[in-house]
């Protein structure tokens, strides 16, 4: 997570449910992205499993990612576009 230009591992049980809720995601959706049962992200959020390093820096990146598209998209919206600026494919 990034708070105040530091990044924080969701470790806990309590960063991890931040996480999670930030991005949008239902906890199987989270678990999807994360490659882990629904199960185990109760689990995490609980406070009953320990969230390993791994599983910390995965959700760090996808959060990173999520936000870099996020920016992408919305400098997109905000700019006009032309024909000139599809696929060549597109416009055939």
């Amino acid at each position: 997570m990034i708070i105040g230009g530091y990044v924080f591992l969701p470790d806990t049980p309590r960063m991890m449910r931040k996480w999670r809720a930030e991005l949008g995601y239902s906890q199987a959706q989270a678990a999807s992205v994360l490659g882990v049962t629904k199960n185990a992200v109760y689990r995490y959020e609980a406070g009953t499993r320990k969230i390993s390093k791994s599983i910390a820096l995965l959700a760090s990146h996808i959060e990173e990612m999520h936000y870099r598209r996020k920016v992408e998209i919305d400098r997109l919206c905000s700019e006009p576009m032309t024909f000139d600026d599809l696929e060549p494919e597109m416009t055939a």
